[in-house]
């Protein structure tokens, strides 16, 4: 089985990244390894770690729209000569019994945008295009009043998509 990690961190933050991905194999009882990484988009809260992760695990392709190819060179000029595929809608991987299928969502929040779905779990990883303005105490979103949700995804909308 392909281990993948699909977006990673804002930068200055690769040792928690790193300690959070060490934790999740060591309770596997597994060595770290990182076989594919996959980029959704350029924006530094998903992107800002990469130059360290290509660094770390040189030999892990990275996943990406033509347009986000550009992008990441542009901001990360350290990417240069790294392995970069570019994929887009119909585009799949096979992970060994796990299947990553990609769709372009561009112009939905960046210009470079996709989503990826975990096909197997029906697992979307859409970056930023279903988010909300919101900070409640609750954690899950039946347990905050439906109004609340409104007003923080109108806000969301209306400002970053």
């Amino acid at each position: 089985d392909k281990v993948a990690l699909i977006d990673n961190a804002y930068p200055g933050n690769y040792q928690e990244l790193m300690a959070r991905v060490e934790d999740a194999f060591e309770k596997e009882g597994k060595e770290v390894n990182l076989d594919v990484i996959v980029q959704n988009h350029v924006e530094k809260d998903h992107s800002g770690v990469l130059p360290e992760l290509h660094r770390r695990f040189p030999e892990a392709p990275i996943y990406c729209t033509e347009i986000a190819v550009k992008g990441l060179l542009k901001h990360f000029p350290a990417l240069e000569g790294a392995n970069f595929i570019e994929v887009g809608t119909g585009d799949a991987l096979e992970l060994g019994g796990k299947t990553l299928a990609f769709l372009d969502a561009f112009l939905l929040h960046w210009p470079d945008s996709m989503f990826t779905l975990l096909v197997e779990q029906g697992i979307l990883f859409p970056n930023d295009a279903f988010g909300q303005h919101i900070c409640y105490p609750q954690r899950f979103d039946h347990e905050i009043p439906e109004h609340v949700l409104m007003d923080g995804t109108q806000k969301f909308y209306a400002n970053l998509i």
